[in-house]
């Protein structure tokens, strides 16, 4: 109660009065919860930012719940600059990921020319989907560098976020998109 009311000396007559007439100081900590709107690499970044791109679309139905889908991943350039390398240093590369099972590379497209807003070369694949299986396949589209791709030189090869190189669906997601469409 003794710091509430010399809380309220120090609001009404200042700290100057108030430190005059007690013996103790108050010290007064905020508490403050920090909330960041900051959203990294939302912006255009002056440099190439490859990222993966992961699309799957319902392209025939058998019946409500079941039919065939077309997984497509290419790579996309949100930077400012164009993607410039050599042969082979970059590709896409599509996974499906079976539930106890290593992952399986089902498709691979290399890059080396890729404009500002452009795309890679697209990996696709069409696969009969149920969504009565019971552990669904999952797939993974991601962007795979040379190891030596920093130190060679080229800055126009070097993608300046990593963050957006791995795009993943879950099965469980495309059976989703049996009952919304």
């Amino acid at each position: 109660m003794r710091k509430l009311s010399t809380l309220i000396v120090i609001l009404t007559f200042g700290v100057g009065a108030a430190n005059a007439q007690f013996s103790h100081s108050v010290e007064i900590k905020p508490q403050i919860r920090e909330v960041s709107f900051y959203r990294p690499f939302e912006y255009k970044a002056n440099c190439p930012d490859m990222a993966a791109v992961l699309r799957v679309k319902v392209i025939r139905r058998s019946n409500s719940y079941a039919g065939t889908v077309l997984i497509e991943a290419f790579a996309q350039n949100k930077g400012l600059i164009t993607y410039s390398g050599k042969a082979n240093q970059a590709m896409i590369v599509l996974y499906e990921i079976r539930p106890g099972v290593k992952p399986k590379i089902v498709g691979t497209a290399p890059f080396y020319h890729v404009p500002p807003d452009g795309t890679s070369r697209r990996v696709h694949i069409y696969r009969n989907w149920s969504v009565s299986n019971e552990f669904p396949a999952s797939y993974e589209a991601r962007i795979v560098y040379d190891p030596d791709i920093l130190i060679d030189g080229n800055r126009f090869n070097d993608d300046c976020n990593s963050t957006n190189n791995v795009r993943r669906m879950r099965g469980s997601a495309i059976n989703g998109l049996f009952s919304n469409t």
